[in-house]
Parts: C-alpha cells; sequence; structure tokens
C-alpha cells in the first residue's frame, strides 16, 4: 500500500470532504491558504498503524509529534483541548511511529472517529496560545521560551502579552511580530472570528500548529477607573445602587457616547470591592479604533487613561465616515437632552409593592441620565478646551446661571433675608426653619426647585434636601454671617474672541446641568417608592428594616417579590462585608487582576488569575493528584460547599470536578487546556495561586472570590 492510500499530507486537500475531523482539516486548509503550517500528515481513524507507521517514516525524516485529531475535539460549544494523548519527538522510523500512533488512539474511544495528526518537530525558541476575538484591537498571547506543552499542561504559568492587530511598535521583539503577521493572516484565510491559536517560533518563521474556535473567552487584565463615578457616587456606593449600576451597563452607549455595540460582549462596568469601575480598556479600544489619542478619556472622565496611545494620523484618515456621524450627533445633543429631561422629570410613583417594576424604570432612568450627560460632554468638550486655553473661560463661565448655580443663587437669596433679622439665623443654628413668613415662602420655592437633590444624590440610597435639608440650612446660616459677594468680570480680547466658542459650548453646559436637576426627580421618585415597598416588607416580615434595602442586590429585591425573606443574620453579614470594602482604599485606576498579586499574601489569603466570576464559602478539598476518594470530613458535604485546591489541572481532573463547587490552582496559565475546561464549565476558577495546596489543608474552612481572584482561609 503507497502511503498516499494510507496516510493523508496536510495540505493535500478535501480532508473534510473525506471526513477527516476539523482540527486536522483546518490545518490542510490553513496549508493550502499559504499559511506556514509544519510538515504534516493525517493518519486516518482504522488504518493499520504499522502500514501508517511505514508509510510516516517515508514522508517524515525528523523528529515528530503525534497527536490526536478526534472528532470529539474542537466542537462548536466544547473544546476537548488536552483530554487525549500527545507524544512530543517521536523518531520518525516505522516502528517507534507505528507505537505512538496506537498509543494516541488508545486515549480514546471508538465511539468517534480517532484520526491521529503527525507534525515534523519546530525548534521552537517561543512557543504558546494566542486567542484572537472580534472587537478586541489586540490579541491575547500565553507563551513560554522552548517548547509549549509545559504551557498549554498547565504545569507552567508561562508570560502574558497584548499583540496589537493593527502593526507592531519597533522596540518589540521580532518573533512578537512574526506572530503578529501570523495572526493577521490567519484572520485573512478563515474571517475575523474567534481563534485559539497555538504557535512555535523557530527564530526565523512563526509556525501555525493548530486552530480552533474559541468555546470560552478567557477574562483579560483590562484597565479600570473609578473617575466620574467617584465624584458622584459615596465611596463605596450602596449595595443597591451598585447592583442597579451594574444591571444597567449593558444598555449604557458609553461615557463617549458613542460606544454603541462596539463592546461586543466585554463589559462597561465591572464590580470590585462593591466600587462599580468604568472600563477603561473598552474606551480607549474605542478611541484607538478611530485613531484619536486615548487621552480624550482621561480629559472627559478624569484621572489617567493607564496606556496611553497617541494620534494616530493613517487611522483617523480611514475614520473620518465615523467622526462624522459622532459630530452629527453632538449637534442633536441638547434638543434630545431636553427631551430626555422632560421625560424625567416627569416620572410618576409607581403603585404595587413589588420592587422588579420600580428597579426596571429606575435602571431606564439610570441608562438615560448616564448616555445623555456623556453625550453632552462630548459636544462640549473640544469647545470648552480651546476657550480654557485662551484665558477665557473663567470670563464666560461668570457670565452664565445654569440649573447648578441657581441652587446656589436661591440659597443667597435666603441668605440675604436672614440678615435682616437676626433671630432667623439663631433659629438656622438650631436647626430649624425660620417661622418668618417669608423665609418660608421662599424656602418651599426652593423646596419645590431643587429638593428633589442632595448630597451624593446619584445614589437612591442618599436622602434628598426634601428629606433632610439640615446641610443646606447650616450652609444658608454661613451665607447670612459672610459678605455678599459681587462678580466681577472684566471682558478680555480673548473672551471676545472665543465668544462664538462659547456660544456653541454653552448650550450642551447648560442642557448638562438642567438634566441632570430633572433627573434627579425621577431618582427621588425612585428612592420614595422603593422605600414604600421596603416598608411593606418589613410589615410582611420579609425584611427587618426599611433602611436594609439599601444592603440588598436588585436580584435580591426581586427574590423578595417571589417570597423569599432575609433575616436579621443575613443583613448583619452584608453590612460587615460592606464596612470590610469601606475600609480598603480603593484606587481610581486599576487593572483587573492588579488588586492582588498571584501567591500568598499573608497564610489566610492568597491571591490568583481569574479564570471566571463567582463566590462560594466552602471546606478545601487539597489535592496534588486526581484521585477520586473523597476523605471523610467531607462526606456529608453538597458539591456546591466544596473548593478543590489543586497543583495542576489538565482533562484528567474532569470528573472531580462534577463533584466540587469551585476550583483553585497553583500553577496555571489562563491559556492552559484545564483552565479552558474550567471555563467551559462554568465553575468558579482562579488559577496560578502558586502554593495553596502547601498552605491549606484539606478541611480548611475557605471562601473563593473568582472574579477577585482571591482564595481566604476562614
Amino acid at each position: 500500500m503507497t502511503s498516499g492510500k494510507t496516510i493523508r499530507p496536510i495540505g493535500s486537500g478535501n480532508l473534510t470532504r473525506a471526513g477527516i475531523a476539523s482540527k486536522a482539516a483546518r490545518l490542510d486548509d490553513a496549508e493550502i491558504a499559504g499559511l506556514p503550517v509544519p510538515k504534516s500528515s493525517v493518519v486516518p481513524d482504522g488504518v493499520d498503524s504499522n502500514e501508517a507507521g511505514r508509510a510516516l517514516a517515508q514522508h517524515h525524516r525528523g523528529a515528530v509529534a503525534v497527536r490526536s485529531a478526534f472528532a470529539a475535539e474542537d466542537r462548536p460549544d466544547q473544546s476537548l483541548a488536552g483530554h487525549f494523548d500527545s507524544f512530543l519527538n517521536i523518531a520518525s522510523d516505522a516502528e517507534s511511529l507505528a507505537d505512538a500512533v496506537d498509543r494516541v488512539r488508545a486515549s480514546g474511544t471508538a465511539e468517534y472517529r480517532r484520526d491521529v495528526l503527525v507534525m515534523d518537530m519546530v525548534d521552537a525558541k517561543q512557543a504558546g496560545v494566542v486567542f484572537s476575538e472580534p472587537g478586541w484591537l489586540d490579541d491575547m498571547v500565553n507563551y513560554t521560551d522552548g517548547l509549549g506543552d509545559a504551557l498549554l499542561s498547565g504545569e507552567e504559568a508561562g508570560n502574558r502579552l497584548s499583540l496589537s492587530r493593527r502593526r507592531r511598535d519597533e522596540d518589540d521583539a521580532p518573533w512578537q511580530g512574526r506572530l503578529a503577521q501570523l495572526m493577521s493572516d490567519v484572520r485573512d484565510a478563515f474571517g475575523d472570528l474567534p481563534w485559539d491559536i497555538e504557535f512555535a517560533d523557530d527564530g526565523q518563521q512563526s509556525w501555525l500548529l493548530q486552530i480552533r474556535p474559541i468555546t470560552s473567552s478567557p477574562l483579560r487584565d483590562e484597565w479600570f477607573t473609578l473617575a466620574n463615578h467617584r465624584e458622584i457616587l459615596p465611596d463605596p456606593p450602596s449595595v443597591l445602587m451598585t447592583s442597579l449600576i451594574e444591571l444597567a451597563s449593558p444598555n449604557l452607549s458609553g461615557p463617549l457616547g458613542i460606544i454603541d455595540g462596539a463592546a461586543k460582549g466585554r463589559p462597561f462596568i465591572e464590580v470590585f470591592d462593591r466600587r462599580p469601575y468604568i472600563n477603561l480598556s473598552l474606551l480607549t479600544d474605542f478611541l484607538r479604533e478611530l485613531g484619536l489619542p486615548t487621552s480624550l478619556v482621561a480629559d472627559s472622565l478624569g484621572g489617567s487613561d493607564g496606556n496611553s496611545k497617541p494620534l494616530d494620523l493613517a487611522q483617523l484618515a480611514r475614520s473620518i465616515p465615523t467622526l462624522g456621524r459622532m459630530g452629527l450627533r453632538q449637534l442633536t445633543a441638547p434638543r434630545t437632552a431636553r427631551r430626555v429631561a422632560a421625560e424625567l422629570a416627569a416620572t410618576p410613583p409607581l403603585a404595587g409593592d413589588r420592587f422588579e417594576p420600580i428597579i426596571d424604570v429606575a435602571a431606564k432612568s439610570y441608562v438615560a441620565l448616564v448616555d445623555q450627560m456623556a453625550s453632552l460632554a462630548t459636544a462640549m468638550a473640544v469647545p470648552v478646551a480651546v476657550v480654557g486655553q485662551a484665558g477665557a473661560l473663567d470670563y464666560h463661565l461668570r457670565s452664565q446661571r445654569t440649573a447648578a448655580t441657581q441652587m446656589l443663587d436661591d440659597m443667597h437669596e435666603l441668605a440675604a433675608l436672614v440678615r435682616t433679622t437676626p433671630a432667623m439665623a439663631d433659629e438656622l443654628a438650631a436647626g430649624q426653619v425660620p417661622a418668618d413668613s417669608g423665609f418660608r415662602a421662599l424656602w418651599t420655592t426652593w423646596l419645590r426647585n431643587h429638593g428633589q437633590r442632595g448630597q451624593f444624590e446619584s445614589d437612591l440610597s442618599r436622602p434628598r434636601y426634601v428629606e433632610d435639608a439640615a446641610s443646606v440650612l447650616s450652609t444658608i446660616a454661613r451665607l447670612a454671617q459672610a459678605d455678599p459677594i459681587e462678580r466681577t468680570t472684566t471682558r478680555s480680547l480673548a473672551a471676545v474672541l472665543t465668544t462664538p466658542l462659547w456660544l456653541f459650548a454653552r448650550g450642551p453646559m447648560q442642557a448638562r446641568e438642567a438634566l441632570r436637576a430633572d433627573a434627579m426627580r425621577a431618582f427621588a421618585q425612585h428612592r420614595a417608592d422603593l422605600l414604600r415597598c421596603a416598608a411593606a416588607a418589613v410589615e410582611r416580615g420579609a425584611l427587618p428594616d426599611r433602611e436594609d434595602v439599601w444592603l440588598l442586590t436588585t436580584d435580591e429585591l426581586i427574590g423578595l417579590d417571589r417570597g423569599e425573606v432575609i433575616d436579621g443574620s443575613f443583613i448583619a453579614d452584608r453590612r460587615a462585608d460592606f464596612d470590610r470594602c469601606a475600609a480598603i482604599d480603593a484606587p481610581d485606576l486599576r487593572r483587573r487582576f492588579s488588586a492582588i498579586d498571584a501567591g500568598p499574601t499573608n497564610g489566610d489569603e492568597l491571591g490568583g488569575l481569574p479564570l471566571t466570576v463567582g463566590t462560594i464559602d466552602g471546606v478545601a478539598w487539597v489535592l496534588t493528584e486526581p484521585t477520586g476518594d473523597r476523605p471523610p470530613e467531607l462526606d456529608d458535604l453538597k458539591p456546591e460547599q466544596i473548593v478543590l485546591v489543586a497543583r495542576s489541572v489538565d482533562a484528567g481532573w474532569v470528573p472531580l470536578f462534577g463533584e466540587v463547587g469551585a476550583v483553585a490552582v497553583d500553577i496555571g496559565g489562563d491559556l492552559s487546556h484545564g483552565s479552558i475546561i474550567l471555563r467551559e464549565l462554568g465553575l468558579p476558577a482562579i488559577t496560578n495561586t502558586r502554593n495553596g495546596t502547601s498552605v491549606l489543608q484539606t478541611g480548611d474552612r475557605v471562601s473563593l472570590d473568582a472574579k477577585a481572584g482571591v482564595l481566604r482561609r476562614r
């Protein structure tokens, strides 16, 4: 029998039509498309291994890798990466090749097609895995020096790298440039789809070793910012407000008002230590896509833009149509904001004692407010910046009044009245509204115009001035004791020259302040509705106290609608956790994994790389190999009460994953086979804790917060 009838060389064509599984068939397509694939062959299922060995020996001359290419692998909804055996550096004599083919086949079953892939070994200087996903400007690379087998098996964490899709910087290593070109060629040949690529670089060429669809996306180490939220929310916000922001965030178009669907599944808001952070990487990626400098995000939100990127004139030229559409949107922003403000101001009270309708309306109000505020901020950003650079901004600001400054002007009017009657100052000092009829008339008007506002008014948990006006009354008392402030404005030449620009900026600025004032009428109504429903929950015994509503998430409030009960011990635990988070000095700028470094911070806390999200309080089951014998101390526990702590994991651990509720792994990269499996299963899991198996013992009480990448002994 000739080699052509016994084996099928990669690049011969029509492997898919011949029934060869996708793992090998895609390499066949890649070779035909001109991509660099090492010399490879497929031994079809059913071919005698001895005959295959002789044919392979004629086709390959050096050491080879013999790998599975089974039909059970790389399905659209699941990757069985690492489930089956591979053998590296096999000598290319007939006997060795036949034996390796038999051993690979033996790692699967006859229930599915078991093709075997044989590939010339690459003398790799670097090797690893690349995740390429649409919606991202960078590919995610997990690599190591030399062969990548230890990386893929999870025995080595490897190094992480973000690889730009657009171009390579001059100071990047040459192999990174070759890999970037390979990834560009893969997308050209197979489409810009979610691809999981294995590669090896020999110092001259980046070789494509495998291409498979991504079945579960990894968490990337993105930048997040508290800027903007820290200005308008207490630190930390109430549990309910943070939960509401997180609930509403998928419907936001972003602080720039222009993100639309560009996120492609990337979270716009993510919560760390009970604080809602804005996804800064998402916003800066959008600007990079337009060719604009990423510093514009910091100019809009405050703070820093993390990993700053400069103006890209070539990309900017390609983005002119998009920029034109954005410009038209900003021209109509004030008119749109006035319409939205009127709708928010007219928000009616909701009937009934169910939380869900209130949460739904409150989330919509939040989205409307943030989107319109962002659009208006963008509309006025450039002219305000130019006027400021000209030194005329102070003059123009002093010459205008907005809803916010009007609130203070009206307080000055009350203070002026107090100056005429010293007895009123004494009443104010005692925290009382003066009995004077003139003051009370003005005060009633002030509350009607501004009473919906309050300190940290963007958090529904905070009282409005109409509920608690003590701070306003004390301010009026201080204003009454101070000398009146006279505004003096000197019209400079710069002020004259910048007037046209200021007229363009003034409309969005006034509309933004009016929008916030009217939106707070909606927020005040939502607050009143929530407190009313909370009182009803207290009356039926479902909630200890009305104010406890601010310590609950939106899902927990909806649970009260379904008859669930929140008791005092739950509230005490939640308050303790909230206080713990409040004591944390949260950074304004952070990365997803940067709060806690990988490895132990002390004997009771371990940090690692998050693979999934989710939390679990339970008992540790410490293992260094996948034994199925559950120790006696775990016999009475349900799976969701057990946290598996393992040295490393691969496909051999899969049966045990069904017996536990969470997993913490000492050694592993986020693109290793074991990590891919854990993400597909959706178990709360972290990896690269380094020495959890030596710090913890089976039976220890632990809590795992996968999203934070933390395993704690309790």
